[in-house]
């Protein structure tokens, strides 16, 4: 089993299902790769610039011209070491670069693979969990937020359009209890959502399990 964010396990995951989940949503994979981007890009940079500090430091101290070169190529070496720890960080399908893909095949039953594909597949079904717990720690609260700021201008009037909602921040419409419980909703309970008359909330069972 592998290790859950709090958030997940808060919420009552792993939860069994007696039925095979749908795939992640286009919306959900884009949000995350761009989350993932903006952590390594962030990552790298804080290193860099630690790493010319030091650099810099250690230059000052070594006056000779030997020892000066000696230095410029200890820090290529540093750049790529930089590079590998923010790609292992963001679990980057290459240590030389940003790669986050997602193999359709990883948990497909019917696929076997041989041994020598073993570690590969182990990152990618890796990037796999990664992306249904960033469902959990990222975009059920951000959806949160905007149901429940007074401000917000997207709001949903009917049952329709808080679907749309759901679907343009990647989430299923099987997460809706889900985001019931984290405003603060008693499960189970019917949302009335405008003045329409439209209710949504307790048909969040097999009804929605396409969505």
């Amino acid at each position: 089993m592998w290790e859950l964010a709090p958030a997940c396990i808060q919420a009552g995951f792993p939860r069994p299902h007696p039925h095979r989940l749908c795939s992640l949503r286009p919306e959900l994979v884009e949000a995350f790769v761009e989350n993932r981007y903006l952590r390594f890009m962030q990552s790298a940079a804080v290193k860099f610039v630690q790493q010319k500090v030091d650099s810099k430091m250690a230059a000052d101290s070594k006056m000779a011209a030997g020892k000066g070169a000696e230095v410029e190529e200890d820090v290529e070496g540093v750049n790529l070491r930089i590079v590998k720890e923010a790609c292992q960080e963001v679990h980057s399908l290459s240590d030389s670069k940003f790669q986050i893909q997602f193999n359709l095949d990883a948990y497909s039953p019917g696929v076997r693979f041989p041994p020598s594909d073993f570690p590969a597949l182990r990152a990618q079904r890796r990037l796999f969990r990664d992306a249904a717990q960033f469902v959990i720690t990222h975009q059920i609260p951000a959806l949160v937020s905007d149901l429940t700021c007074p401000s917000s201008a997207s709001l949903p009037l009917d049952g329709a359009s808080l679907l749309l909602l759901l679907h343009q921040r990647g989430v299923n419409a099987r997460y809706l209890g889900d985001v019931l419980k984290q405003m603060g909703m008693v499960g189970g309970t019917d949302l009335g959502v405008g003045g329409t008359g439209d209710k949504v909330g307790g048909t969040s069972g097999r009804g929605h399990a396409a969505y």
